[in-house]
């Protein structure tokens, strides 16, 4: 279990949003070597133009993994963060050990409605384009992304709301290197393990199914967490990713 793990975040979200995530992690693999890389226009990377293209954003990861250098990895990756991932999985197969995506979607097999839930657009929109307050912006988004009490949320919303948040111009070309993203038809040559929220109101979980059942990938189903699973349900993360690692 000693291995090597890169994660990636998903749509205007940077590492910080794990949010004690990768420490549970390692805490229960502590010979794992952990590697958080925020995709271009986020986080460490804020100041970097996003990409318009998930092949874009998977050939820039790879470039900037210090771990790939080092030999293959396994990646944990959630929203367009495992969009990502699988587009690394199906065109770098030997760069991957195995790879997790989180609560994901691609066009080939999903419509976009429920890609993205329509009565999600003008939230998530006026929550990152409007220059409204950093901690009612964080508690939009959690309200939508996470199952978690309320009291919960607020703590992670105050904690978020101190973090720059990712510029309009880059959130958009996100969304629209999303909505792009098609895999091939045929599935990677990598072990991938699709771990889904069945209380997920940002991405509808048959996406997730979708691109299971086309892969005849590993499918995983939690009964109550949102789109963020990581933040609703870690514990449960770490069991399935390694059990299916």
């Amino acid at each position: 279990m000693g291995d090597r793990w890169v994660f990636l975040r998903g749509l205007g979200r940077r590492q910080e949003h794990w949010a004690g995530f990768l420490e549970r992690f390692h805490a229960r693999i502590p010979g794992a070597q952990i590697e958080a890389l925020d995709l271009a226009g986020n986080g460490t990377e804020r100041d970097r133009p996003a990409f318009t293209s998930i092949s874009q954003f998977t050939d820039d990861i790879r470039l900037r993994s210090k771990l790939l250098r080092e030999g293959p990895v396994r990646v944990v990756a959630i929203s367009l963060g495992g969009m990502v991932a699988a587009d690394w999985a199906t065109r770098y197969p030997g760069d991957l050990l195995s790879v997790h995506l989180i609560n994901t979607s691609d066009r080939r097999h999903s419509p976009f409605w429920q890609r993205l839930r329509p009565g999600t657009y003008p939230v998530l929109l006026r929550a990152f384009l409007e220059r409204k307050d950093a901690l009612e912006r964080e508690r939009t988004v959690l309200s939508i992304v996470s199952n978690s009490p309320e009291e919960q949320r607020n703590r992670w919303a105050e904690q978020f709301a101190r973090l720059e948040a990712c510029k309009p111009a880059e959130f958009l070309k996100q969304i629209v290197s999303a909505l792009r993203y098609a895999p091939p038809s045929h599935p990677p040559q990598v072990p991938v393990t699709l771990l889904s929220s069945k209380g997920d109101r940002l991405v509808d979980p048959a996406c997730s199914a979708r691109l299971a059942g086309a892969w005849g990938a590993t499918l995983v189903s939690h009964p109550s967490a949102g789109h963020d699973l990581p933040l609703d349900d870690p514990e449960w993360v770490i069991d399935k990713t390694l059990s299916g690692s």
